[in-house]
């Protein structure tokens, strides 16, 4: 199969700002002009097939951002990052075009986003932490996000989250939990690494506070624009951060612990706060679930729940499978619909971008 040269075509006068595709191995961002009448519109893609052929990527995808569906064939100079921190350009034929009857192509000017894919130390007391910061250099002040991974530590899942939010414009922080960027090697090692943070609450949103405080020295950070996700242990973080009162714009669990060690804290949350849950997840049963209902109900905290049928725990993470226990699977439905309903909350918190 041969590759084609790419171009970028949409039914609204070719006022495409970005889109970000993702799959297993890589992410591509495709923004040609800062300058378009959307700009900064940002695009999920939903659906894709692609392959890299002699340099060239061949795509068919289907994407939508608000009131706006697109067609993209394909686009002049692509970044694909893989899975590690190397990046590759890949430059189109520039007189590719595609259009249907009644279009006319728009000459999108050059972009060559710069994404820092890079460890980032900083401090909680004594304990050197390396988290992963991903930023794609675009200029102004832009939201920040901090993410707090499951409890295994730093590790591909939330990396390339983090790299998703930083190519939708997002400076993203991959917070380390454990210190100098440590990674459990099994399940038992992880609860155990886990236990030991969590065990002191104080000690918990401390090392939550220093990765928040760490993303908001980064220069390009609207520290009015803040929000911190996690999954697993790491959307329990996300929670109590939230309930130590820090100064967050908005809150996202995935599929983490609802527990409060501190039920009366919950009144100190600032942020609007989404709990994407597994239905089926036997790691946060029923009974959790309402009681952190209950307590939510007692606070005027913007908040929802949602719940996704058949899911189980760790539903957004591609390699959960591997664990080979039923009580961790990934569910790819429950995957896409929580990252969407996330930037929806970021759209509401943060404001139109």
């Amino acid at each position: 199969m041969m590759a084609c040269p790419l171009t970028v075509v949409d039914s609204m006068r070719w006022m495409l700002s970005t889109v970000v595709v993702s799959t297993r191995s890589y992410e591509v961002v495709i923004r040609p002009s800062s300058s378009s009448v959307f700009s900064p519109a940002y695009c999920q893609a939903t659906a894709m097939t692609g392959m890299l052929i002699a340099g060239k990527m061949s795509v068919g995808v289907r994407a939508m951002t608000t009131g706006l569906a697109i067609r993209i064939r394909s686009a002049r100079t692509m970044k694909v990052y893989g899975r590690s921190s190397a990046t590759r350009t890949i430059h189109m034929d520039e007189g590719a075009s595609e259009h249907g009857a009644g279009e006319a192509p728009r000459q999108g000017a050059r972009y060559h986003p710069v994404m820092a894919n890079k460890t980032l130390e900083y401090r909680d007391g004594a304990v050197t932490l390396k988290g992963y910061l991903a930023d794609d250099g675009r200029p102004g002040a832009r939201p920040g996000v901090v993410l707090f991974p499951e409890a295994t530590g730093v590790g591909d899942h939330v990396i390339e989250r983090a790299r998703r939010l930083a190519a939708l414009g997002y400076v993203a922080l991959a917070a380390d939990p454990y210190g100098d960027g440590r990674q459990a090697q099994d399940l038992p090692q992880a609860i155990e690494l886990m236990n030991a943070v969590r065990s002191d609450v104080g000690r918990w949103r401390a090392r939550a506070q220093a990765a928040l405080d760490a993303l908001c020295a980064q220069p390009g950070v609207d520290r009015t624009k803040v929000a911190a996700i996690g999954y697993c242990f790491g959307g329990s973080t996300a929670l109590e951060l939230g309930r130590s009162g820090a100064p967050l714009s908005a809150v996202v669990s995935f599929h983490g612990g609802l527990a409060a060690p501190k039920p009366e804290d919950a009144k100190n949350i600032r942020a609007k706060v989404l709990v994407c849950h597994g239905a089926d997840d036997s790691l946060v049963p029923p009974e959790q679930v309402a009681a952190f209902e209950a307590l939510m109900r007692d606070t005027k905290v913007d908040w929802q729940l949602c719940v996704y049928g058949g899911a189980v725990h760790s539903f957004t993470n591609p390699d959960a499978d591997k664990l080979g226990n039923p009580a961790f699977a990934y569910n790819a439905a429950a995957d896409r619909r929580s990252w969407a309903a996330m930037l929806s909350v970021f759209e509401e918190a943060f404001g139109a971008r």
